[in-house]
C-alpha cells in the first residue's frame, strides 16, 4: 500500500524525459546529473542502481527503493551501509555527489554572507501532515536576535503555490526556492542561494542541515516549543536509526551553535561520506 501511494507521487516525473524513468531517484535534487558531470559521464547515461534520495535515517529500506529493480543500492550515510532488501541486492557508499560537484565547479560561500536562510518543512504529495502554522512559526523567528537578520524563506516546490508564499511576504520577508527537484540545474540554484547566508535553520532535521555545515554555513535547529515539526502520520511507527536522530539534533540545537565546527563534522561526515570518493559504478555500455 505505502508503495503504491509513494510511487502515485512521481507520476508526473514519469511524463518528463529523463535518462531514466526507472531508476528515478537519481533523477531527483539532481543527484544523477552531478555525479555523471564529476565523472565525465554523458547526462544521456542511465544510472541502474538505486539511490538515497537525500540524506534518510530509516532502519530498512522504503518499499519505494525496493520497487526499484537494481542490483545496487547507493547511499552516502554510514548508518545505510546495513540495508536488506528481500533481493539481497548490494549497499555501495560513496560520496555525496553534491560535494564533489560543488567543488569541482568552485562553488563557495559568499565573502559577503550574512542572515539566515529558514528552510521551511515541505509537504510531502500523497502523505497527511500534521498542521503548519506558518503565521507563528514566522512570528517566533522574528524574535531572533538581530545577528540572524535578514531572515529569507526558503520553500520546497511542494509549498510554493499553498498560502506560505503570501502570508511570509505579509508578514515583510522574502521567500526564494530552488525550484523543481527534478531539474538538472537544482544543485547550482540551491548552492546559489546559499552562498549568501551566514546562518541557516529549520524547525526540524533534514537533508539541508548537512549540506549547509558541509558548506560552511552555521545550522541551528530552532523550535521553541517543539509546535513546528510537520510530522507525518502515515510515517509513524517506521523505525528509525534514533540515536543518529540524537545526535543529530544535540549538535546542531540552538544552545550549541556556538560549538566550534569540528565538534558536528563527524555526524556529518557519517552522512555524506566526506572521507569517500566518486565511484565510477555506472554502466559504460
Amino acid at each position: 500500500m505505502r508503495a503504491s501511494r509513494f510511487l502515485a507521487q512521481i507520476s508526473n516525473l514519469l511524463l518528463l524525459k529523463f535518462p531514466s524513468k526507472t531508476f528515478w531517484t537519481w533523477e531527483l535534487y539532481g543527484l544523477g546529473h552531478s555525479l555523471k558531470d564529476v565523472l565525465g559521464i554523458a547526462q544521456r547515461k542511465t544510472i541502474r542502481t538505486g539511490c538515497d534520495h537525500g540524506v534518510a535515517l530509516e532502519v530498512g529500506p522504503l518499499a519505494a527503493e525496493v520497487a526499484i529493480p537494481a542490483e545496487i543500492h547507493v547511499t552516502w550515510s554510514k548508518w545505510r551501509t546495513s540495508l536488506e532488501f528481500p533481493d539481497n541486492r548490494q549497499i555501495l557508499r560513496i560520496q555525496h555527489p553534491w560535494i564533489a560537484f560543488r567543488k569541482k565547479h568552485a562553488i563557495y560561500p559568499s565573502r559577503n554572507a550574512s542572515g539566515t536562510l529558514v528552510f521551511v518543512p515541505h509537504a510531502v504529495p500523497g502523505f497527511d501532515a500534521d498542521p503548519f502554522d506558518i503565521v507563528e512559526y514566522v512570528k517566533m523567528l522574528s524574535s531572533l536576535p538581530q545577528e540572524f537578520h535578514p531572515l529569507v524563506f526558503c520553500l520546497h516546490v511542494h509549498d510554493v503555490k499553498t498560502n506560505f508564499v503570501r502570508e511570509i511576504r505579509r508578514q515583510g520577508f522574502s521567500v526564494v526556492t530552488a525550484g523543481s527537484s527534478l531539474h538538472p540545474r537544482y544543485v547550482r540554484r540551491f548552492y546559489g542561494i546559499l552562498k549568501n547566508f551566514e546562518f541557516a535553520t529549520s524547525p526540524r532535521w533534514g537533508s539541508q542541515l548537512f549540506y549547509c555545515h558541509e558548506f560552511g554555513v552555521k545550522y541551528f535547529l530552532y523550535d521553541q516549543e517543539s509546535k513546528f515539526q510537520r510530522s507525518f502520520q502515515s510515517w509513524v511507527g517506521r523505525p528509525m536509526h534514533d540515536e543518529v536522530k540524537e545526535r543529530i539534533e544535540k549538535a546542531f540545537g540552538f544552545e550549541n551553535l556556538a560549538d566550534p565546527p569540528f565538534l558536528k563534522d563527524a555526524i556529518v561526515n557519517d552522512a555524506l561520506g566526506l572521507d569517500l570518493g566518486i565511484l565510477n559504478f555506472i554502466d559504460q555500455g
